[in-house]
C-alpha cells in the first residue's frame, strides 16, 4: 500500500494523466512522462500492436483525444507502491465517441528527483471500436 504522501502525489499524476488524454493536451502530458517512456498494447482493432516512444504517443493523443464527445470516463483503480516505484491502474470508458472503446491502463511510475513520472503504460483493449 502506497505511503499517504506518496499516493496523493502518485494521484495527482494520474489525475492529470487522465485530464490530458481526454483533450489531447499535451501540455499536461508532457511533464508527468518521463523523456524515455514507452507505451505498449494492442487494438483496437484486434492484432494492431502499439509499441511507441513517447513522442509518438504524444503525437497519437493530439491527434486523437480520447473524450471528442464527453463521453469519456476514468478512474484510477489501485495503486501499488513499493520504495521509489509504482504500479497505478486504471479503467478508461467510452474513449473516441461513438466508438465507445474501453481500456484498462497500467502505468509503471518512479520516483524521480523527488516528482512522480510515468515510465511505462502498458494497456489492455478491453471492447469496442472493432
Amino acid at each position: 500500500m502506497a505511503e499517504i504522501d506518496d499516493f496523493d502525489a502518485i494521484a495527482k499524476v494520474i489525475n492529470q494523466y487522465i485530464e490530458g488524454a481526454a483533450k489531447g493536451d499535451i501540455k499536461l502530458l508532457s511533464p508527468i512522462f518521463h523523456e524515455k517512456a514507452r507505451l505498449f498494447g494492442e487494438g483496437p482493432p484486434k492484432g494492431k500492436r502499439y509499441d511507441l516512444d513517447r513522442q509518438a504517443y504524444f503525437k497519437d493523443q493530439a491527434e486523437a483525444p480520447l473524450n471528442p464527445d464527453g463521453k469519456y470516463r476514468a478512474r484510477l483503480v489501485s495503486v501499488q507502491q513499493l520504495g521509489p516505484s509504482a504500479i497505478a491502474i486504471v479503467g478508461e470508458d467510452g474513449c473516441w465517441g461513438p466508438q465507445n472503446v474501453s481500456f484498462v491502463d497500467i502505468f509503471s511510475m518512479s520516483k524521480i528527483g523527488g516528482q512522480w513520472k510515468i515510465v511505462n503504460k502498458t494497456y489492455t483493449w478491453t471492447g469496442g471500436g472493432e
